[in-house]
């Protein structure tokens, strides 16, 4: 989401905060975008540090989580209602900016694990929560769809509703404005990572420590050995490593670009996927940026590029397995199913009976194609290399 489709949205939500002022302050002179001037005001009214804004240009850090948490306390304060904020919640533009404030969470984590680590924990508990209710809700959705039994139906729709209820009560205990307007975990958040930024100021070796941190979680995806054929912990772990990459680079808010200029990938096939408009043009690959960042780093396309493509390829074979695999779990607990296969069998025969028929449990060679591939093509390397090259890290 562009940051002038951020004011938009903060103000079809009627966000309250600090009007516009002339603010005698030259960062926020300098800054690229008038947009982003008033994104930071409005979150900076949120943390309660208005009353320093002359003081907005001292972390970079700082200003990198002001700038994703500005969309997403639009949504936790659009409504005092927990079960219209869960609903929001699970809708793709709101589940990005979670995932891109973990991102930024999970680098400065490996910089400074004592301030950092109890926000990435924070987020990821409601990263998990929306995620299990927006599973949840598909895996009804398809078992609605292949007409499994009632008694089924009933025990997906309970499972369904637990997961909302659980969201609901991460987000009225944490996540739902203050008697002050502000959002407890968010602000609880700053006041602590941020209490003392006169001692605490990475800006001078800002770049050189999160290059490192990237370099660091390259590294770990690529020397983690990964058993495909497990759904979650090899299939799904590798799409959320690629995931990652790709956030990674979104949620530090204009450091790096994409360009070609660099001259094409070594490898053929992910130079081959650029000619594709398909794979350049989707969510992982829109970088919104601040105008915060005196100058960008490029990296080469065909690396995210690839990373996106594959993202969509396993996460299709994903789904499709998790649709399965819940539908059946209910015909197990209810004792409708004997076995796991006598399970799958059930599904499967409504699934080729279902109008239109539903995609067969899928193989997962193709995403152990997409696993060896990479190491054989040595991708984490090749990206790895690039930011040694460009940061100048030793």
């Amino acid at each position: 989401m562009q940051p002038t489709k951020w004011l938009v949205f903060l103000l079809f939500f009627g966000i309250s905060g600090v009007a516009m002022a002339k603010i005698e302050c030259q960062p926020l002179r300098d800054a690229a975008k008038a947009k982003a001037e008033f994104s930071f005001l409005k979150t900076y009214d949120l943390v309660k540090r208005h009353d320093k804004l002359c003081e907005i240009d001292r972390e970079r850090a700082f200003e990198r989580f002001v700038y994703l948490f500005m969309p997403l306390q639009a949504i936790l304060t659009s409504d005092r209602d927990p079960d219209k904020v869960a609903k929001i919640l699970i809708l793709p533009d709101s589940r990005r900016m979670i995932f891109e404030v973990e991102a930024l969470a999970r680098l400065y984590r490996r910089v400074d694990e004592e301030r950092f680590d109890a926000i990435r924990t924070t987020i990821k508990r409601i990263e998990d929560a929306v995620s299990a209710l927006e599973a949840d809700t598909k895996f009804l959705e398809f078992a609605t769809a292949i007409h499994a039994t009632q008694p089924v139906l009933d025990q997906m729709t309970k499972v369904a509703n637990q997961s909302h209820q659980s969201l609901k009560n991460i987000v009225k205990a944490n996540w739902t404005p203050d008697n002050r307007g502000r959002i407890p975990a968010i602000a609880e958040f700053f006041e602590q990572a941020f209490k003392d930024q006169n001692e605490l100021n990475l800006n001078k070796r800002d770049r050189r420590e999160i290059s490192d941190a990237m370099i660091d979680e390259l590294k770990k995806f690529r020397d983690d050995d990964l058993d495909i054929s497990d759904l979650e912990q090899g299939l799904h772990e590798l799409r959320r490593r690629l995931r990652w990459i790709a956030y990674y680079v979104n949620a530090l808010d204009g450091v790096f670009t994409l360009t070609l200029d660099r001259g094409q990938s070594t490898i053929q096939e992910y130079n081959d996927m650029i000619k594709n408009p398909t794979w350049n043009d989707t969510p992982y690959l829109k970088f919104d940026q601040s105008g915060r960042e005196s100058s960008s780093i490029a990296l080469s396309r065909p690396y995210f590029v690839a990373a996106s493509k594959f993202v969509d390829d396993l996460g299709t074979i994903k789904d499709i397995a998790e649709y399965y695999i819940a539908t059946e779990d209910a015909y197990l607990k209810l004792n409708l199913a004997s076995s796991r296969v006598h399970a799958r069998d059930i599904v499967t025969k409504l699934a080729k009976a279902a109008k239109p028929p539903k995609p067969l449990y899928p193989d997962f060679q193709p995403a152990k194609t997409i696993y060896d591939g990479l190491l054989e093509n040595a991708f984490y390397d090749g990206l790895i290399d690039e930011l040694k090259d460009l940061l100048k890290v030793k």
